[in-house]
């Protein structure tokens, strides 16, 4: 597997042979420092690394000795160190099979990991970061990666002082960072295993901090409401008093986790003599979960409104919502309108505008532009996000060309929203 070293490097200290297999230990030669931090209340294993440089990780401040599988991991400035070049693997046996287990990445590299359920050098869980990428979960079998069921609850990239987490019982493991849950499994593999620790790979050196592990565990699982998204978008809708005369054309509308999760369309042409005339260039739409996340556009072309009162080269609709158990946001980035023209003068689109519309003189209609609208909301069980963009909207309030007041015309319009998930923490 890539990542991985399974030659132990053997040094001057003693080399204990335990059940057939190479180990070395780092044993009371190396104790922890005089000056160690007091261990936390509740703590099984703690180890704050707070103890004279050393070429070895020596014994936590709650005694156990550490045991190093791979690599030459040291205590350098207060913190645990693994130099590099190749893979480090180097963990405590915290005594017990269902708790938390934490530590502290001070210096992030392109491969990182908090280690939990160990039995020996090839089988345990890992949950860091995998060559650069965001943070993962990762099950390593025999010194290779197996292919575990995990559901990812969010993206979260690392960071310089990033504190991982990782709760493990008989009914799985729930990985965190900074508390907010990125990935959960229900997978038993090594259900017993007792052993915590760090691994890290690469010629950069990884730098670990404050290892705590505690008995009991909190219990985190994913609140009962379901994750989903929804987006819709059209390009030209046209009624008089609620009847309808062009009917949401282009209209497309996806959801997650019912389906379709995409949809696009292109090339309608809409004409209502005398009322509107424009081509529907394009409208879109994507659904999707974990992350829960939708988009919509809309994107209507060559437009006249009443006979050429109101015209513009291009009118774009865009809206977008995301929602993971951490946060939710919303955006109607791209909802623009170019070269929009009102009774023959040239008009600058400015959002939430409303602009008289004149035939001969006398206002006969009000249009609206570049309206929109969002809202985040979290409550003990879920986070949501809803956003909807309006790029045009024109009523007549008086009768002009055979149409009665009360006429709507509306030209480019996406909505989205998402749900998802909080994590409870018990």
């Amino acid at each position: 597997m890539a990542g991985q070293q399974r030659e132990v490097r053997w040094t001057r200290w003693r080399r204990p042979v335990v059940a057939g297999l190479c180990l070395l230990t780092l044993s009371s030669a190396f104790p922890s420092g005089a000056g160690a931090a007091p261990v936390p209340p509740g703590a099984v294993v703690a180890d704050s690394f707070d103890r004279p440089d050393s070429p070895g990780l020596g014994q936590a401040d709650t005694g156990q000795n550490w045991m190093v599988f791979s690599g030459s991991p040291v205590v350098s400035s207060s913190a645990a160190e693994a130099p590099g070049p190749g893979y480090t693997l180097a963990v405590v046996d915290s005594g017990i099979t269902a708790g938390r287990a934490m530590i502290t990445i001070v210096a992030p590299t392109p491969e990182f990991w908090l280690v939990v359920r160990d039995t020996d050098t090839s089988n345990y869980w890992r949950f860091g970061r995998w060559q650069g990428q965001a943070y993962q979960l990762q099950q390593v079998i025999n010194n290779a990666l197996g292919s575990p069921v995990i559901t990812m609850m969010t993206t979260l990239n690392p960071a310089g002082g990033d504190r991982l987490s990782c709760t493990f019982d008989p009914s799985g493991l729930a990985c965190a960072v900074n508390g907010t849950t990125v990935v959960t499994t229900a997978d038993p593999f090594n259900v017993d295993g007792r052993l915590v620790g760090l691994a890290a790979f690469g010629n950069e050196p990884a730098r670990f901090d404050d290892l705590l592990v505690t008995n009991p565990a909190p219990v985190c699982i994913p609140s009962p409401t379901p994750a989903a998204t929804h987006g819709s978008a059209f390009g030209v809708d046209a009624s008089i008093l609620g009847a309808s005369l062009v009917d949401q054309s282009g209209l497309v509308a996806t959801a997650a986790p019912a389906g379709p999760a995409s949809q696009f369309r292109k090339g309608l042409a809409v004409l209502v003599p005398g009322l509107v005339s424009a081509t529907v260039q394009g409208t879109a739409s994507t659904s999707s979960l974990n992350p829960s996340t939708s988009s919509a556009s809309a994107t209507v072309g060559n437009l006249s409104l009443l006979a050429g009162a109101v015209t513009a080269t291009t009118v774009r609709a865009a809206s977008s919502s995301t929602a993971s158990p951490a946060a939710s946001s919303f955006s109607g980035a791209g909802t623009t309108i170019e070269s929009l023209r009102v009774n023959g003068a040239a008009v600058t689109a400015i959002a939430g505008t409303d602009i008289s519309v004149k035939l001969l003189g006398v206002t006969v209609a009000e249009l609206s532009v570049l309206d929109q609208s969002g809202a985040t909301a979290a409550t003990a069980d879920a986070r949501r996000a809803s956003h909807s963009s309006t790029a045009l909207r024109l009523v007549l309030v008086k009768p002009v060309l055979g149409f009665p007041a009360g006429t709507e015309i509306t030209v480019a319009a996406a909505r989205t929203d998402a749900t998802s998930p909080t994590i409870v923490c018990a």
